[in-house]
């Protein structure tokens, strides 16, 4: 238990600071935002199709995630490549927020952050990360300190959705499925 005014204000203050923080970084990734479609979560949840199996060869699905909470801040993303009819799928820790690197045809850039593993995806992550997707379409945003923004994108695809519900943790659990971590 904190005992004294000032490091209790201190907190406080660099609670709100860090909160400011994360809204003006997702804010700036929203204003930059190229690709406009009219497709929502609930195109998600009442499609029975995957939209991994819509990629085309050499495009990539990403799946950027910033966590943050009031002592921490940080970005983690998963990039879902088609190369040579196979999709590949790579976990970076720490990307750039810009839509550059999760946009690229390339299976990855510099400014995709530092990889962390490299997975070739069987039907079972395919299903799984179709069952993700539906899930993360009924994510709420119930007041918990620690929130999930989730921007989802493709050539076809351009969604972003965030959990604070302190109870999904889903991209824990896209990575545990992709990459066994």
């Amino acid at each position: 238990m904190i005992k004294t005014p000032l490091i209790r204000y201190s907190l406080a203050i660099i609670c709100i600071w860090v909160l400011n923080l994360q809204d003006t970084i997702a804010s700036n990734f929203r204003s930059r935002q190229a690709c406009q479609t009219s497709f929502s979560t609930d195109t998600i949840a009442t499609s029975s199709t995957n939209p991994l199996l819509d990629l085309a060869e050499g495009e990539s699905f990403s799946v950027l995630v910033n966590t943050s909470n009031c002592f921490t801040n940080f970005n983690r993303l998963v990039l879902i490549t088609k190369e040579n009819g196979t999709l590949v799928s790579r976990y970076y820790m720490n990307p750039s927020m810009s839509p550059q690197p999760f946009m690229a045809r390339a299976p990855s850039t510099i400014n995709n952050g530092e990889l962390i593993s490299t997975h070739i995806m069987n039907e079972a992550n395919i299903d799984f990360f179709k069952n993700f997707l539906s899930s993360l379409s009924r994510a709420k945003d119930v007041g918990c300190s620690t929130t999930e923004t989730y921007y989802l994108k493709s050539r076809a695809y351009n969604l972003q959705k965030l959990d604070g519900s302190c109870q999904w943790s889903g991209f824990g659990l896209l990575i545990k499925e992709l990459f066994n971590q």
